[in-house]
């Protein structure tokens, strides 16, 4: 209401829940780190979280701001981001138990065992890791970026349950009744706000569509069709950022968190398909990727794919192996189509199969 209509900044209602914002997001980002909450509770959640956001600005916007509600929304951002384990500091995060939590868990465990019941804990407080998952993947990114607006973003666009099409939901609950006239915000406005965004976006979203928990995919995934639209468009933003993606999601490849290990092999199983050595960089062969001064050229990415491939396939978890299988044929058809002179245009890759000594000797 305050955010299509900043007249009604002034109301009571609308001052007290300035007031309570802050417990409003927590009770939001408890809900939403729960395990038992279904989609529409999760959804629900993260709307949630996006009109507090709008209202923080449409107040912080009017003319009687003062220093004390600045501070008060950089608090709100600063809690969410706890929420979602993104600051130097992980007190306040969702995924950790705090002493109040661990006393309220330990009187639920003595009341149910004097009943002859058992509780059900998953993780810290019954909040496991893999709850937030998707949702600490869209910290990051916005992290990445610098810009804590573009998490809100991310969270809307998240949303698909058939629930928010139905016309009288559409318009009440839509991106820009949520985030504000401040935010610029219906949907196709977001997209094109994160557009020139894309490219740090983009490697973290694959990498978090093939995450090994099957709620983060279906999140990153929802998230990903709402962001490119899906099918060709997809396949051609990709291909507008495919190198830096490639060497992203090498690094990646090699992180000391196995999901970031899992989802980046993933990742680059499917982008890989079909590329051609121009697509890769191109330039001539090389046998050595080592060496940060070195210009990235085709045959260097593809040398360090089979690291990685290599390196996955040995990897102490069982959903890297799988996803390093995966790489493993699809990098496999790749070099094998590479190799034969008749798939390749040899006008334009004459040399590429030429050794470094003849390479030379041509020239």
């Amino acid at each position: 209401m305050a955010n299509m209509n900043p007249s009604s900044v002034q109301r009571a209602f609308v001052q007290e829940m300035w007031k309570n914002l802050s417990l409003f997001q927590s009770s939001f980002i408890k809900l939403l780190a729960d395990p038992k909450s279904k989609q529409l509770s999760r959804e629900s959640c993260c709307k949630g979280l996006a009109a507090c956001r709008g209202l923080a600005a449409v107040i912080t916007s009017s003319n009687e701001v003062g220093g004390e509600s600045l501070s008060q929304v950089e608090s709100l951002n600063e809690e969410l981001l706890k929420a979602f384990g993104q600051t130097t500091n992980y007190g306040q995060s969702a995924m950790m138990e705090s002493e109040t939590q661990a006393m309220e868990r330990r009187n639920d465990d003595g009341n149910n065992e004097a009943n002859g019941q058992q509780t059900q804990v998953g993780g810290a407080a019954g909040m496991s890791e893999a709850t937030l998952g998707a949702y600490r993947e869209m910290a990051s990114a916005a992290i990445s970026l610098g810009k804590i607006d573009v998490l809100y973003s991310l969270l809307i666009l998240s949303t698909n349950h058939p629930l928010w099409l139905v016309s009288d939901m559409r318009d009440r609950y839509s991106a820009r009744a949520l985030l504000g006239k401040t935010e610029g915000a219906s949907v196709e406005e977001i997209r094109v706000s994160l557009r020139p965004h894309l490219g740090q976006l983009i490697p973290k979203l694959l990498r978090a569509c093939n995450d090994p928990s099957k709620q983060t995919r279906e999140n990153m995934n929802n998230l990903w069709l709402a962001l490119t639209g899906g099918g060709a468009e997809s396949r051609a933003i990709i291909n507008q950022h495919l190198l830096p993606t490639i060497d992203v999601l090498i690094q990646d490849a090699g992180s000391k968190l196995w999901r970031a290990r899992a989802g980046a092999c993933g990742a680059l199983a499917d982008i890989i398909v079909g590329r051609s050595w121009q697509d890769l960089g191109g330039g001539g062969i090389e046998i050595d990727d080592e060496g940060s001064a070195m210009k990235p050229t085709a045959s260097i990415r593809l040398l360090r794919l089979w690291k990685i491939t290599m390196r996955s396939l040995d990897d102490v978890r069982t959903a890297v192996r799988e996803r390093g299988d995966t790489l493993g044929r699809g990098i496999r058809a790749l070099t094998i189509r590479l190799c034969d002179p008749s798939v390749s245009n040899l006008l334009e890759e004459s040399d590429v199969y030429l050794s470094n000594a003849q390479r030379k000797q041509r020239e």
